[in-house]
């Protein structure tokens, strides 16, 4: 999801004492799509590679556009027609609930009419991203959690651009499971952690600890859940998130091709 750069001027009197593209990964580990004829792995990060997909050897590199401050969802949906909705192209917009802290989106949903984005208190700190490059940290170092805020959800239309947002109890996420219209309402099935503490448990010495850890189960405790909204609700309307099952989910796999924005009812978890 692409959102116009929220802090433009500041950004612009920072550029020439910092050059925002110097550390730009190449761990593109997340993705691995089709964009035509071509195939392209990629992360968070405005970056994608191109690769050979016989030898699997690096074919070239392509950069998002300089003009947007890019969040970067490591999941793009790719259409049956061929359509890809990911960052290169603005579709729609939104302001940030926190304009320094816009929120953490490691992917996004998509349903017949909408753009279904999750705005979690989980937030990218734009203040600790160029503290960054004057005290080397991990790219951790750039989350912060607001737990005492609810989750927003944001319809965002797809052909005409308009947005309604909604409001749900707090919940923290990864990966959308799937989303689809049903008797005038949008799902969105999601595997749900009760705080923003996964970020910390995918550091590496978390990992090595995690069996001498005794928090470490409820760190990465996901749980699938569904949040149901009216499509005719008004603006801010609260909408329920129900358990779908008390059963540990995440790395969700639907038959994307048949059922993506449609209604489904096989999920395989990892």
């Amino acid at each position: 999801m692409a959102v116009p750069d929220p802090c433009r001027t500041i950004f612009d009197r920072i550029s020439s004492m910092f050059n925002f593209s110097i550390e730009q990964t190449d761990n593109t580990v997340v993705s691995v799509y089709p964009f035509g004829d071509q195939i392209y792995t990629m992360t968070e990060v405005p970056v994608l590679y191109q690769i050979d997909p016989e030898s699997l050897e690096t074919i070239g590199q392509k950069r998002l556009p300089r003009s947007l401050i890019v969040f970067h969802t490591a999941h793009p949906h790719v259409m049956s027609n061929g359509d890809i909705f990911e960052t290169a192209e603005v579709v729609g917009s939104m302001k940030p609930r926190w304009r320094l802290n816009p929120a953490y989106m490691h992917s996004f949903g998509l349903t017949e009419n909408y753009f279904v984005i999750i705005e979690q208190p989980l937030c990218v700190s734009l203040v600790n991203m160029v503290r960054r490059y004057i005290v080397p940290e991990p790219f951790s170092t750039t989350i912060v959690s607001y737990p005492e805020y609810e989750t927003n959800i944001i319809l965002i239309h797809r052909e005409t651009g308009a947005t309604t947002q909604y409001t749900t109890d707090t919940l923290f996420f990864m990966h959308i499971i799937n989303c689809f219209e049903l008797d005038g309402k949008v799902l969105v099935d999601l595997c749900t952690y009760k705080d923003g503490n996964i970020i910390d448990a995918m550091h590496l010495d978390a990992i090595k600890n995690m069996q001498s850890n005794p928090d470490y189960g409820q760190w990465a405790r996901s749980r699938p859940k569904r949040i149901t909204i009216p499509i005719d609700a008004p603006e801010n309307t609260k909408v329920e998130a129900t358990l779908l099952a008390d059963v540990g989910v995440e790395m969700p796999r639907i038959n994307y091709e048949m059922y993506n924005g449609n209604h489904n009812i096989n999920l395989h978890k990892s």
